[in-house]
């Protein structure tokens, strides 16, 4: 049997002298009693025990109690740490649901509020609609009426004139002649020069007289000519009777002013529904931004948005001589012989 060896400064017993070398060699806890530098970076963590190598140190922390407690420690923190940020996070996000909640309501309640008003909003614009149609339906009863009316004082005073005679002595008809302009003619009006001249004449307050409005028009800026004179002479106002001298210098009959309506109509209808699509625009963004009880500027352009439209109907049958006696009736009373 082998003899046993001690080491003579830790006392630790080995088998053999090549054990107890290894063991002066790498036993740090026996060369720090013998009073030996220790230079190592292998330290337990757990005993604070240095070892030469990581092999010994590994070897060690299998068996060392301490360090394993430690590592137990660590990692259950480590678990309580990741629990207690989980925990962090879902109060986060319970909140946020709550708070999404609480928009949730408040946005369903807006709604609701936006719901009743815009039903307020639509009943009310359906009872503008409808008082809008039955004034409308009224007006144009109304229109049809007088139209009646007119066309029966036109029949009485063509009846009683029948066997009038007309007597225009020489002075009369070279009166007639001497307003006439030697210059301008019905034969010289242009289309597009009418049409250009209405875009600039034309405004809203000529639209909503209708057709009164386009006979002070036509006088004002096609009839009166730039020599001071005329195109067109009323010779009989109470039966619409006109007068226009040609180029070549005769005089012509211009019945109910056919023939010089017939040069401006079309011209004067188009910039009319260009003014009135422009009136209609101006009246509907108004009430987009209108306050919902400002009922008398409500009432003011509803009755406007009537008038357009009533004064439009009259304007484009301006050229009907069964519909433009207001028209005539006006351009001879301000065209009248003197």
């Amino acid at each position: 049997m082998d003899q046993l060896l001690t080491c003579e400064y830790c006392h630790l017993v080995f088998k053999n002298i090549i054990t107890l070398k290894c063991h002066m060699i790498n036993s740090k806890k026996c060369m720090k009693i013998r009073g030996v530098t220790i230079e190592t970076k292998y330290q337990c963590k757990g005993c604070d025990e240095f070892f030469v190598n990581k092999a010994n140190l590994n070897i060690h922390q299998e068996s060392c109690k301490k360090y394993n407690i430690m590592q137990a420690t660590q990692e259950l923190q480590k678990k309580i740490n990741e629990l207690e940020l989980k925990q962090t996070d879902l109060l986060l996000e319970n909140n946020l649901i709550k708070n999404k909640n609480i928009q949730l309501e408040k946005e369903k309640q807006t709604l609701k509020i936006l719901n009743n008003k815009n039903e307020l909003i639509v009943k009310d614009k359906d009872n503008i609609i409808l008082l809008q149609q039955k004034n409308a339906d009224k007006a144009l009863v109304d229109a049809h009426q007088q139209i009646e009316t007119l066309q029966k004082m036109l029949e009485n005073l063509a009846s009683k004139a029948i066997d009038k005679p007309t007597t225009t002595n020489n002075t009369t008809i070279n009166q007639i002649r001497n307003s006439f302009s030697d210059k301008y003619f019905i034969e010289d009006l242009l289309e597009s020069d009418i049409k250009r001249k209405c875009q600039s004449v034309l405004t809203e307050q000529v639209l909503l007289e209708g057709q009164r409005g386009i006979a002070r028009m036509c006088t004002e800026y096609f009839i009166n000519t730039k020599d001071q004179k005329k195109l067109l002479i009323a010779t009989d106002p109470s039966r619409n009777k006109f007068k226009y001298m040609d180029k070549h210098g005769n005089m012509k009959d211009d019945i109910e002013a056919r023939t010089f309506i017939e040069k401006v109509s079309k011209p004067i209808k188009e910039v009319a529904g260009i003014i009135f699509d422009g009136v209609l625009s101006d009246i509907k963004d108004e009430q987009e931004t209108m306050e919902e009880d400002n009922y008398s500027r409500k009432a003011y352009l509803h009755d406007k948005e009537m008038q357009a439209n009533h004064s439009l109907v009259y304007i484009k049958c301006f050229d009907d001589p069964k519909h433009n006696s207001e028209f005539t009736n006006e351009l001879a009373i301000l065209n009248k012989n003197k």
